[in-house]
């Protein structure tokens, strides 16, 4: 039985990491009917797995559940974006204050600091992006903050992937420039809660307008092309 739950654990992980980004790049219609029975089969997945997908999905804003049992795609918008980057600012602005205000277990944070030193010239966007999510994450972790730390969770996901479109014409970030920024953030959560909020509202600031450029033209683009 554990060897079949895990397995069905692994299916739902399967749909919903493909079937989130589906929907963010927009390779189904805004609106578009989910059906369970066709998700299954477009993706190798029981109609279990595809349930329990959805279920996440709805918290995190993807499918919108209708009062009569229909499910329907809810693509972003570039308002829905800027409201997705609004909340991740205001919730880890509170980790961070609080994070800085010292009393708090920093061993997950230390985790990631060093691997982001560790970084060498060959590493990939990717290997970036997911030290990038990691340390952002483990600052909300170590908040220790119940609410802050439930809200973070449901869109984690959604921010990973809004954050780092994998678009044509994207600028690549620098290995350097990445390690040098975070680890002089990590930095500023030792100088009190008054300097690491400035700090990281301004590269929070930062990110945000790089991936709503990013996100925004991607969108534009799709839009046009489908005569939308």
């Amino acid at each position: 039985m554990q060897n079949g739950a895990l397995s069905r654990s692994n299916s739902v992980q399967t749909i919903l990491k493909a079937l989130r980004k589906d929907i963010i790049f927009y390779r189904y219609q805004d609106g578009q009917q989910v059906r369970e029975i066709e998700l299954a089969q477009e993706y190798g997945v029981s109609r279990a797995a595809v349930r329990g997908a959805l279920m996440i999905l709805e918290k995190e804003g993807l499918i919108i559940a209708n009062p009569n049992g229909t499910r329907n795609i809810a693509c972003l918008s570039e308002k829905d974006l800027s409201e997705f980057h609004d909340l991740r600012a205001h919730l880890e602005t509170v980790a961070v204050e609080q994070v800085a205000a010292g009393d708090k277990d920093m061993e997950g944070i230390f985790e990631v600091v060093n691997k982001i030193r560790m970084l060498d010239e060959g590493a990939s966007q990717s290997d970036i992006q997911k030290l990038d999510s990691a340390f952002h994450g483990s600052i909300i972790r170590a908040s220790g903050n119940k609410a802050v730390i439930g809200a973070w969770t449901n869109i984690e996901q959604v921010m990973c992937e809004i954050a780092w479109p994998d678009l044509p014409g994207a600028v690549n970030t620098n290995v350097e420039h990445f390690k040098k920024r975070h680890l002089d953030l990590f930095m500023t959560l030792m100088q009190g809660p008054e300097i690491a909020v400035a700090e990281y509202k301004a590269h929070l600031a930062s990110s945000r307008d790089k991936a709503l450029n990013n996100y925004g033209n991607f969108v534009r683009h799709t839009r046009q092309q489908a005569g939308r």
